[in-house]
């Protein structure tokens, strides 16, 4: 049984984190800019160091650059993803109104192979009914017409409001780019700084701890980077045999970006290939049809079972755990969860490994911190 005292310490740390949690909030809500420089600062300082000390390089002159050098490259790839986004606007432009007449003529004519013959004894059917149950039906077909053309205005909506405000916020973007990557100068630059003050106000024995849960952090990290980078391979090397096989054009091509888009959740591959058989269906492509959503299930069947083994393997979490992990961020978060869960969760495998919850357990029971023999 907990005496008060434990409750005391335990009310204590959980007053501690939530501040900690309210303060990361307000700094990420409030202070976006510097969220982003210190992330930025971790990332480019290993770089910085390495150009100082190997190529003598004066340190200053190395964060500026390495800080330039880190622009100079996002620019370079988000020009390049622009003016293809923009070539495969244009050219999308000019394919898809021909197309699109071709797919929505052959819809409507199987529609009305398949369904007019159904509509039809239907249609006999309500007029052999007695009048007020012939109007009642009109009336609520008539509702459920209205409801339906209301529900796709509002989505269409929802998206022209998402795309404006997308814009909208372009400007304040790069605003937001501009001061964090100046605060990242200023972080590099003042990094020693800051942290022989942390030596002189913080024991070194919790230093060491944070040290420790950062190496930890990387490392699985880095892990799980290469967890997802395997994942990639070999969806690009199935869809690339697949796709040879079925003598589809610019197979590599088509293999890299399905490869790519299937890192997105729940879009995944399908979001090209079911309208893409789709496509060929109803062109009278029949077999290509099959083979490209054969193709598709595979692919889907694989990465499912496959991609929790793998970051399993890389966290050292065992699958289930990953699973539950995906699963309770998803209902917890939605879509975001699916990324939030594994991220809590390795956190939580790299906080395990560091000792930190062996440290937290013994200043609640014995209201003793040791870290210096962990």
């Amino acid at each position: 049984m907990p005496n008060k005292q434990m409750l005391f310490r335990i009310t204590y740390l959980l007053l501690i984190i939530s501040l900690a949690l309210l303060a990361i909030y307000f700094i990420i809500q409030y202070l976006f800019p510097l969220f982003l420089a210190c992330l930025f600062a971790v990332l480019l300082l290993p770089i910085i160091r390495f150009l100082h000390f190997h190529f003598k390089v004066p340190y200053v002159l190395s964060c500026i650059l390495t800080i330039l050098s880190a622009i100079l490259v996002s620019t370079l790839l988000l020009f390049v993803a622009g003016v293809e986004l923009l070539q495969g606007i244009i050219y999308l432009t000019k394919w898809i109104p021909n197309h699109l007449q071709f797919l929505v003529r052959e819809v409507t004519e199987n529609f009305n192979q398949w369904i007019h013959p159904i509509i039809q004894k239907v249609n006999q059917y309500i007029h052999n009914l007695p009048s007020e149950q012939h109007t009642l039906i009109e009336e609520q077909l008539g509702e459920i017409s209205i409801s339906l053309a209301d529900q796709v205005a509002y989505l269409l909506e929802i998206i022209l409001n998402w795309i404006g405000s997308q814009m909208a916020n372009l400007p304040g973007s790069m605003t937001i780019l501009i001061f964090s990557f100046l605060c990242t100068f200023f972080i590099c630059k003042d990094w020693d700084t800051f942290y022989q003050y942390l030596l002189k106000t913080v024991p070194i024995s919790y230093i060491k701890l944070t040290s420790n849960i950062s190496r930890q952090m990387k490392e699985k990290v880095m892990k799980y980077m290469k967890a997802q980078l395997m994942l990639i391979f070999i969806t690009f090397l199935i869809i690339l045999v697949g796709l040879s096989i079925f003598q589809i054009k610019h197979a590599f091509t088509i293999a890299i970006i399905l490869a790519i888009v299937d890192i997105f959740p729940i879009l995944g591959t399908g979001i090209i290939f079911i309208p893409w058989s789709l496509f060929l269906f109803m062109t009278g492509e029949t077999t290509l049809a099959i083979c490209l959503f054969s193709l598709y299930l595979f692919v889907i069947f694989l990465r499912q079972i496959l991609e929790p083994k793998f970051v399993a393997t890389a966290l050292g979490i065992h699958p289930i755990l990953t699973i539950l992990a995906i699963y309770l961020g998803f209902q917890l978060f939605g879509v975001k969860g699916i990324w939030i869960g594994p991220v809590i969760l390795f956190i939580s495998k790299a906080c395990s490994e560091a000792k930190l919850f062996h440290i937290i357990w013994q200043y609640i029971k014995y209201n003793n911190v040791n870290v210096d023999k962990l």
